[in-house]
């Protein structure tokens, strides 16, 4: 699930080519929630309570969330394939959340049974959810056995 619908068309291949590649094995789904509109720097706060509104309402109680967040815990890919194989076994729907230019609101941050930092780096969205699909493709190969990681 990611704040904004407009992706660069770079960004949408991407995300399409690993997309195919998961739904294999996979049943994906990217949600996309509407950016709230540019404001003020006072409206932020608004802006991010109407964009946590929208996931919140689009996030079912049983789904297992990890928010993306530049605060949250530095994973590896190596631990990210260990993670998703736990998370199988829950029976769970997993929800990866990218929130949009000014982050998640702290309620989203609450909702999230986990918090995870792609980088140190502040990513925009858009590169985020390249990065977050590529890195599930590289875990999954882990998983498989397949020697795409290299360590």
């Amino acid at each position: 699930m990611a704040v904004g619908k407009k992706m660069p068309s770079w960004a949408q291949a991407g995300v399409n080519e690993y997309l195919k590649r998961l739904q294999r094995e996979y049943e994906l789904t990217v949600v996309e929630i509407a950016n709230s509109l540019p404001g003020t720097a006072s409206d932020k706060n608004l802006k991010m309570k109407k964009e946590a509104d929208a996931i919140l309402g689009k996030t079912k109680l049983e789904d297992y969330v990890v928010a993306l967040d530049l605060r949250g815990a530095r994973v590896s890919t190596s631990s990210m394939a260990l993670k998703l194989d736990s998370y199988r076994a829950l029976g769970r729907d997993l929800v990866f959340v990218i929130g949009g230019a000014d982050g998640l609101h702290k309620r989203c941050l609450e909702r999230a049974e986990e918090s995870w930092s792609l980088s140190d780096l502040t990513l925009p969205h858009s590169l985020a959810r390249v990065v977050l699909i590529e890195q599930l493709y590289r875990a999954n190969s882990i998983h498989k056995g397949h020697p795409y990681h290299r360590e």
